[in-house]
């Protein structure tokens, strides 16, 4: 890539160089075990940040993104975080249309994801191997397992939805792809319930089968909502109906519109960070939806926070 030599910055702890270095803004592309303590040296070293989800692995790394980014915005630094599905107009007008009654009660939303996982090589005497080609999504000490990393995108969007938080999430899950060598669980049925009395279904599969989707629905008294990371989003009611419209692209499409909106807020001085409190929540909420798959019962939001649990890093052998 022609970068300079000095510019090159070994070690895990390499990221201190670049930060250091004479720029105004950081993008925090990593395992998300990594990015509480990066975000925090980039907030605490003046810069604009923009970071990728998950924010982080476990609930202590959760909170310890938001309080850097309570930090940033007190200091007048820009900091977002690049979910896509907010950024698509057919989405954002099917929300909309959501959260102004147009489905009367809403009663269920539902999300629906699937993909065909990530390669699980066999586990080699230091954590170097997981580290590359997306293969840390099998390990949830290092990128939150395939529900925080993949499902979150319907996650967020079924949170959106529903404009609350869930109390408690209840479900089951177990890995079941062939000699699955991280510990990340690939098939969850997950039911979160409301404090507005709703209840949330997640079915998650990452099987190899084929079956991309990150879907999230909405039911109510007088209609129903489709929100898709690829397909159409449109609200068929009895109140008021939307046409919609498809999505092809919104991987490059949504990081695009997400980086001109930092690129102006950093211009403009915009601290506002709209995007730090949901996105912080849909992570949240996605611990709280595997952990409760994991132990095969039920597990409220209360619970989740006070137990605090510490996801570690086994980093043996790693230079740092």
């Amino acid at each position: 890539l022609g970068v300079p030599e000095k510019r090159r910055f070994q070690t895990l702890s390499g990221y201190k160089g670049l930060v250091d270095g004479d720029l105004d803004a950081v993008f925090f592309e990593a395992p998300p075990y990594a990015f509480p303590d990066q975000v925090a040296y980039g907030v605490d070293a003046g810069r604009h940040i923009y970071l990728a989800k998950p924010v982080a692995s476990d609930v202590p790394g959760c909170l310890k993104v938001r309080a850097a980014a309570d930090r940033a915005q007190k200091n007048g630094q820009t900091f977002l975080i690049d979910f896509q599905m907010r950024t698509e107009p057919n989405i954002i007008e099917t929300v909309e249309r959501v959260r102004a009654g147009d489905l009367g009660r809403l009663g269920l939303i539902v999300v629906a994801s699937g993909s065909n996982g990530f390669e699980d090589p066999p586990m080699e005497w230091s954590i170097e191997s997981r580290l590359r080609n997306l293969t840390w999504v099998n390990d949830t000490e290092l990128g939150c397992g395939y529900l925080g990393n993949y499902d979150i995108h319907a996650v967020d969007a079924a949170l959106w939805l529903a404009g609350e938080l869930p109390t408690s999430a209840m479900g089951v899950s177990r890995r079941i792809r062939p000699n699955p060598s991280g510990d990340s669980h690939d098939a969850y049925s997950v039911t979160c319930q409301f404090r507005s009395g709703f209840v949330l279904n997640l079915l998650s599969e990452h099987f190899r089968d084929t079956s991309g989707k990150l879907d999230a629905y909405a039911h109510g008294t007088e209609g129903h909502a489709e929100t898709r990371y690829w397909g159409k989003s449109w609200v068929h009611s009895n109140r008021r109906s939307f046409r919609g419209g498809e999505t092809a692209s919104l991987y490059v499409d949504g990081i695009q519109r997400n980086l001109d909106a930092f690129h102006a807020a950093v211009s403009a001085g915009d601290t506002s960070n709209p995007t730090v409190s949901p996105s912080i929540d849909s992570t949240l909420a996605s611990i709280l939806m595997r952990d409760a798959g994991e132990r095969q019962g039920l597990l409220t939001w209360n619970e989740m926070l006070e137990e605090n649990r510490r996801r570690e890093v086994d980093l043996t052998g790693l230079a740092t």
